[in-house]
């Protein structure tokens, strides 16, 4: 659903839920649907897929992309294992961008320093201050290679193959044409039947949409997806819903990209209802 002229996407999606309901407006509208924090989910996503517990993953990462939407979650996933920024642009081709950033700094202000300088005849310097300023400039390449080599370390994305389950009952069409893949219908009350059993995953993910689960599933919802994946992500625009411990969910971290707020949580039940 795209917003009316002058409104921004969010109030207008907010404004649809308030006259067609929850439901109602995914019915309506979930073939179309836009998420318009698309950027932002990017680089959490990211942020996400570079903590700690991700940082050193098997070659497969079994991923539940629960409520999928149009797939702002699977496009930002394949993008970080591609070795991409949200934008597109290499991560090595950053690396490389960034590196040379102090090389070319330094270069510059040599440049300025010997515009700068007087003639010949009035610059003489003595031998201290000359061997002063060889270790300043020694010190300076030494610091721009460490950056460097602790850039290279922190940015390098592992050679992941990503297995990617995705499911919403009203945005298959948009999540299909946007990112070629399929999606199921499950909703939250299909997780909460059992429609998960037999399968398990690594990290499931929601994005903006576990506070739209009915409080009457929730608890159930959160339970089933507990028995059945790793890590729990949450996206959302605020804390909402509270997440404990009786929900088989443990808190591991949290950030904020802007006004997007990253949750993770690590399952306390994992296997349980695997067979």
């Amino acid at each position: 659903m795209r917003p009316k002229p002058g409104a921004s996407a969010a109030s207008g999606i907010r404004g649809a839920y308030e006259t067609l309901g929850v439901q109602g407006f995914y019915a309506a509208h979930g073939h179309e649907y836009v998420n318009p924090h698309d950027d932002q989910i990017v680089r959490a996503i990211a942020l996400l897929m570079g903590s700690q517990q991700f940082g050193e993953q098997p070659g497969r990462l079994r991923v539940l992309d629960l409520s999928c939407g149009s797939g702002e979650v699977t496009v930002a996933l394949e993008a970080w294992a591609a070795g991409t920024s949200g934008g597109g642009q290499p991560l090595q081709a950053q690396q490389q961008a960034t590196a040379a950033q102090p090389e070319q700094a330094a270069a510059q202000a040599t440049e300025q320093q010997q515009a700068a300088e007087p003639a010949p005849c009035s610059r003489q310097k003595g031998a201290a201050q000359q061997q002063v300023e060889q270790q300043q400039q020694q010190q300076l390449g030494q610091q721009a290679r460490r950056r460097r080599q602790q850039r290279s370390a922190s940015d390098a994305v592992p050679d992941l193959q990503l297995d990617i389950t995705a499911c919403d009952p009203y945005t298959q069409e948009a999540y299909q044409r946007r990112t070629g893949r399929s999606a199921h219908g499950w909703s939250f009350q299909d997780i909460a039947d059992g429609c998960l059993a037999g399968r398990s995953f690594d990290l499931c993910v929601c994005s903006f949409a576990l506070h739209l689960c009915d409080p009457s599933c929730l608890f159930i919802t959160l339970y089933q997806l507990a028995c059945h994946c790793r890590w729990l992500a949450i996206l959302a625009p605020h804390k909402q819903p509270a997440i404990k411990e009786e929900h088989g969910w443990s808190a591991v971290q949290a950030w904020k990209v802007d006004r997007v707020h990253v949750r993770l949580y690590a399952s306390l039940n994992y296997g349980q209802l695997l067979e």
